[in-house]
Formats: C-alpha cells, structure tokens, sequence
C-alpha cells in the first residue's frame, strides 16, 4: 500500500476535490430504511475491511438506547489495508484532499472511506483490535468500540472549545446515548470506564480542568432523558467523572 493515500489516489489518476460540496446532493428526507440498507450493502462487500465509525454507533440499533437525535444522513468508514484495495477496485470514489480522505456518494448518500487516520486521529491497532460486529439491519459488521467511539466524540469537543468554537450537541447526545443504554439493555455490558479514561487522558487531554469542561457540556443534555433514564444516567455518568478525579 502507497504511502499516504494521496500519493495513492495521485498513482490511481483519481478525480481530486476540495470540498464535499463538489458533489451535489438533492434534497432529501431520510429515512431509516435507506441509510440501513446502504449500510447492509458495505457490510456485505467488504465485510472485516471495513470499520463503521461515527454518529450511526450511537442509534439504538447499535450502542444506544433509543432514537435521541435525528439519523446520520451519511456513512463514515476506516479502511484496512484489504479494505482500501476492495474499495478501490469496487467503488468510484473521488480524493477529499481538505480532509486526505476518499469520497463518494451512492443513493444520494455521502459516504467517507478514511485510512490511517479519523480527522486528526491516528487509527492505533487497538482501535482495529476492540472493534465490534454487530448487526443493526440484516448484515453483520464492523463498528467501532463504545469507548472508542465515546473518546472521538470527546476528542471533537475538546479540539471545538479549544478553538473557540461551539461544540456539537450532537456529539454530547452520543454519548449520553451510549452511557445509558447498558441500564436498559443489559446483554450490552457496561461501558468500560476504566478504558475510556485511559483513552481520553491520551487520545483527547490529560488536563483535568478541559475533561471537567467537556463531562458538563455532555452532562447538559441529559435533559433528552426521561425520568428512569435519568434516574439512571446519573450514577453512570457520575463514575465517569470520578474516574477523572472530578
């Protein structure tokens, strides 16, 4: 494999954009049945090459507990080695260079291959090893961790407030989603604090003040929870920020 995926894209003669708005996408209501199937269709031809990250990880048809926002209207994959090839030979995809990713859209679905890296994020070889196969519609496949996909959203958040900028609702809502389902959906386990600290002091900051900062603007939206749920969440979400010494 190249080096770098726009060394490879350069050696494929692939179309290069900018941005995604490049490629036009029609107005569009979606609905579940059609962001599942399309996910059906990647699992199935590409199976273990592919990992599923993102807001999908967070539905009640896989690490949450219910419907808390609306569905992602696109679907967002790292790529093994294998996977990057398959990709490649099976879809037309375009070179995302602002983002160093590829691109494509299929039913007038966005769809992201990223390799190497998430955003900013280096992929480590544990965030390959602990990911896990589930099954939300009728194929299964890769997905990545509960506490991985936690961490990225924390990471999105801290990289926003250092910014300056507002962090997304939509990320807090996933993790409050994933925090809570184990209460009511005990075959899933509880979510392992332990990891998931771990994984934030290296992956997102070590400084405690940042980590209270993010816990309470994800502690915010526990008003999308209803009484139980509450009821709940709050030990769950207490532990976590005891984890951290908060």
């Amino acid at each position: 494999m190249a080096d770098s995926l726009r060394t490879l894209a350069e050696n494929r003669g692939l179309p290069f954009i900018e941005d995604f708005d490049a490629v036009h996408l029609a107005p569009e209501a979606y609905t579940d049945e059609k962001i599942f199937r399309l996910l059906d269709r990647y699992a199935e031809s590409y199976g273990e090459g592919l990992v599923l990250y993102g807001g999908l990880t967070a539905t009640e048809r896989v690490f949450g507990l219910k419907r808390i926002r609306e569905i992602t209207t696109d679907l967002d994959f790292v790529c093994s080695d294998r996977g990057l090839e398959a990709v490649l030979e099976g879809e037309r995809v375009r070179y995302l260079a602002k983002y160093d990713i590829l691109y494509t859209v299929s039913d007038n679905v966005p769809i992201t291959f990223s390799y190497g890296h998430i955003h900013d994020w280096r992929v480590s070889r544990d965030f390959t090893e602990k990911a896990r196969v589930v099954c939300p519609s009728s194929v299964p496949l890769r997905c990545s961790s509960r506490e991985y996909s936690i961490m990225l959203k924390m990471r999105r958040t801290n990289d926003r407030i250092r910014r300056g900028l507002a962090p997304f609702g939509k990320d807090a809502l996933d993790i409050v989603n994933i925090l809570v389902a184990p209460a009511f959906k005990p075959d899933f386990g509880r979510v392992d604090g332990e990891a998931l600290r771990d994984l934030v002091l290296s992956e997102v900051t070590a400084d405690k003040a940042r980590i209270g900062s993010i816990l309470r603007f994800v502690a915010g939206y526990r008003i999308h929870l209803n009484e139980a749920e509450f009821a709940a969440f709050a030990p769950i979400f207490r532990g976590i920020g005891e984890l951290f010494g908060l």
